[in-house]
């Protein structure tokens, strides 16, 4: 998706358009910048962790969901883990993550979820100010990114709903970003109203305390049926701009303090087309 030729200039407007189609994105900055992440740290500390907490300790981990008790106590345990996750700092990640975990995110936790990344800068800046700094296969030679929020496997599991089983198939109370891509047709062309209409169907029934965790080829069954029901079985091509759903925004332009500075009012100096 190359967003420099439709015209928009603030990363406001990027970052809504983004987050409007479920697009993933990340924001990256050029090496010559990395001082800007610096000037905060007091030259006396020798650890992060003598100058912050960090964001994600081992009591937040969430406990693995299962149906012993049945599907009605598999989708509150859902619901409460879910709302739970999307409460915290790192919400954010979930719509800089696009496709699925966006819409999810978006759906379940409300405007406020999107509102928190839009307000402040990544908690990494904010809240540690000097950085790890990895180096990010298929980026510019001279860029890193460094606004991705912190998101860990078992968050992203949890928005999923991925439940315990004793054999080794992953069984989940929703179709993951992957499952979408191969099976459900319309999401060939970008985040589709149709799959909004999809998505929803299956929340509605979580929500009514009857959503069930399928596998695979569990979740490509259903989807076809539900294809062939709503007259969504036709044809549809992959646009080379849509192939991979995803944006990145480089050369930001840095705030003197990012304890100030929202999200939105980044000046963005170049838009990157991603190439993952």
């Amino acid at each position: 998706m190359n967003i420099s030729l439709r015209g928009y200039s603030s990363s406001s407007d990027i970052l809504n358009y983004c987050v409007s189609r479920n697009l993933r994105f990340t924001i990256a900055v050029p090496k010559s910048s990395l001082s800007a992440f610096h000037h905060d740290v007091s030259p006396q500390s020798s650890s992060l962790l003598e100058t912050c907490s960090l964001p994600h300790k081992a009591i937040w981990m969430e406990p693995d969901l299962n149906d012993y008790k049945g599907v009605a106590d598999l989708n509150c345990q859902y619901l409460h883990n879910v709302h739970k996750v999307l409460r915290r700092e790192n919400a954010g990640a979930f719509i800089m993550e696009g496709g699925m975990l966006s819409f999810v995110a978006k759906y379940l936790g409300g405007p406020r979820v999107v509102e928190r990344l839009m307000a402040s800068p990544s908690i990494i800046v904010h809240r540690f100010h000097k950085v790890a700094i990895h180096f990010p296969e298929g980026s510019y030679y001279d860029s890193h990114y460094l606004l991705q929020e912190p998101l860990s496997n078992v968050e992203e599991c949890t928005l999923y709903g991925y439940v315990e089983q004793y054999n080794a198939d992953s069984h989940t109370l929703l179709p993951t970003t992957w499952i979408m891509a191969r099976y459900f047709t319309p999401f060939l062309q970008g985040w589709m109203p149709e799959c909004s209409e999809f998505i929803i169907e299956v929340l509605d029934g979580i929500k009514c305390r009857r959503g069930e965790a399928l596998m695979e080829l569990g979740w490509k069954e259903y989807i076809q049926q539900y294809l062939w029901e709503h007259d969504l079985t036709g044809t549809y091509h992959v646009m080379q701009d849509n192939t991979h759903y995803g944006q990145s925004l480089i050369n930001a332009r840095f705030p003197v303090s990012w304890k100030k500075i929202k999200l939105s009012d980044i000046q963005i100096l170049e838009i990157y087309n991603n190439s993952e």
